[in-house]
């Protein structure tokens, strides 16, 4: 195994691990530190970090926890994630965790932190409402206003103040962190056969598990390594993927698209990448994250904002990406996503881009469905690209022959 395979490798160890073994470890290392996790999609990683916590994201069970208990507390159609983080919970498998904070991002997600407050006995359960409508003038000032009573709440559960250096300590830290996952996601753009989306989600994913300054070294020497990774271009088409900034695929719906795409961008684990631009670092701290999600973020399924149209954001990907198409696919009974699914495919359509349309659930187990309609897809694009080649060829040498 090459040092690169070894990265991605334990990246996807982590992910996948739904007993949380490296958190549970980092906890009982450090007598009396705290660990907080979070539902997707954003969280302001930066303060629970400034107070000592390790801040993990809980993105369900994926495929790899069977619905046992969780189904009796839910209705059958509401999306998978809420009710495998809700089997981790029941299942004892979420018993390290001190704090847990969830968002009102859909009706399913409202449910959650009430959930699990009633079922998981001793965990401080709390919910941070960020400001779905971010054009008006009052989402900054009352964002500030949140975040200083998550402040709170986080101080009262480590026991001590946080400061605002502290706070500004960790934007600077996590400033670097999203500044080297954007050279990760440029390197792919550049070169998907170098990186692809599936060694990218890992990675990327895996910081939303372990502290900070352990991810970052990580970072820097798989970029060191793919940089330097031999490899060519194969006849593959160039798609964009657009549904996963919430529920997760498995891994192995990624790699069964790679199969006949390469994916050069997309919006998986998008909370560690929402933030665009770096946090200011020298102003008041609450206030700069606050700014930075309200105007310096990207587009998202759980934010409104008529200034900057969602559908113009994934065109904006799709073409610094070079992609030559868009896949849909939005987690399954995703009321979010799908709503986005309606307006993205009908500016796709006006732009005359060709688009897949498919679900996902994270708890697939077969991909061969996922496989043979990405691979009739991509067949199409390619033989009615060889086809407009070759006519243009063909009238090329017509128009030649008239001029001799």
């Amino acid at each position: 195994m090459n040092d690169i395979d070894r990265i991605v490798t334990a990246c996807q160890d982590l992910v996948q691990d739904v007993s949380f073994e490296a958190a549970r470890k980092w906890k009982a290392a450090r007598s009396g530190r705290k660990v907080i996790g979070y539902f997707p999609v954003y969280f302001p990683v930066e303060l629970a970090h400034a107070a000592g916590m390790l801040p993990i994201a809980i993105y369900g069970g994926g495929n790899r926890v069977a619905l046992k208990q969780a189904d009796t507390h839910m209705y059958s159609f509401m999306c998978s994630i809420c009710k495998s983080t809700l089997e981790l919970g029941l299942s004892k498998r979420l018993d390290f965790l001190d704090v847990f904070v969830g968002t009102p991002i859909c009706d399913a997600a409202r449910h959650m932190p009430g959930l699990m407050e009633r079922n998981v006995p001793g965990l401080l359960v709390d919910i941070l409402y960020l400001p779905a409508n971010t054009r008006t003038g009052l989402a900054v000032p009352y964002l500030r206003r949140e975040f200083d009573r998550l402040r709170s709440l986080l101080e009262s559960a480590v026991g001590h103040s946080i400061s605002d250096e502290a706070i500004r300590d960790s934007i600077r830290l996590y400033n670097l962190s999203r500044r080297l996952v954007r050279e990760v996601y440029a390197l792919r753009r550049q070169a998907p056969w170098c990186v692809s989306a599936s060694e990218c989600y890992s990675l990327v994913r895996a910081g939303m598990l372990m502290p900070v300054d352990e991810h970052i070294p990580l970072l820097r020497e798989f970029l060191d390594l793919a940089a330097k990774r031999e490899g060519r271009p194969l006849d593959k088409i160039r798609v964009v993927y657009e549904g996963g900034f919430c529920e997760q695929p498995p891994i192995e719906f990624i790699r069964a698209i790679e199969e006949a795409c390469y994916v050069v961008d997309d919006d998986f684990a998008l909370g560690a990448r929402l933030i665009s631009a770096d946090v200011p670092e020298d102003a008041d701290p609450l206030s700069s994250l606050a700014e930075s999600y309200c105007n310096g973020s990207s587009y998202s399924s759980v934010q409104h904002d008529m200034r900057h149209l969602k559908s113009d954001g994934l065109m904006k990907k799709y073409r610094s990406a070079n992609a030559e198409a868009i896949i849909l696919s939005p987690a399954k009974f995703c009321e979010p996503g799908l709503d986005d699914q309606v307006h993205h495919l009908k500016r796709a359509e006006k732009e005359g881009i060709a688009c897949l349309q498919m679900e996902f659930q994270e708890r697939m187990k077969d991909f061969d469905g996922v496989r043979t309609q990405t691979e009739t897809f991509a067949e199409a694009l390619l033989f009615y690209a060889n086809e407009a080649t070759d006519a243009s060829e063909t009238g090329t040498a017509v128009a030649e022959g008239v001029a001799r």
